[in-house]
């Protein structure tokens, strides 16, 4: 996942203050408040789940962002809380700042 090491697939995220993407600016977005089904994540392609992530990070909805996790990702995890200080402390700080633009992609497709 974004900050989470893997979504089970190979989607990746950049994210820069100026360039178009999928995820970021200050449009606000839905964020999934029901822990997310296990099936229904399974299901989708890894580009899908990394943008789902990244829509969290930028409402810091950390507890939906850490939910968006693999399993051995919460596993080694252990908490949103510690999600939180992960994200808060590290690179990936730039996915919660404001008019930040980050595009996802997946090798070999076209971003979905």
């Amino acid at each position: 996942n974004a900050a989470g090491g893997g979504a089970g697939g190979s989607a990746s995220a950049s994210a820069s203050g100026d360039a178009a993407g999928a995820v970021g600016g200050s449009t606000a977005h839905a964020v999934q408040a029901q822990p997310i089904d296990p099936l229904v994540r399974s299901a989708m392609v890894p580009s899908a789940v990394v943008t789902a992530q990244l829509e969290s990070l930028q409402c810091a909805n950390f507890e939906a962002a850490f939910d968006w996790n693999s399993q051995q990702n919460k596993t080694r995890l252990t908490s949103a809380a510690k999600f939180e200080t992960i994200v808060r402390g590290s690179s990936f700080a730039v996915l919660l700042e404001e008019g930040v633009a980050v595009e996802v992609s997946q090798p070999g497709g076209d971003g979905d």
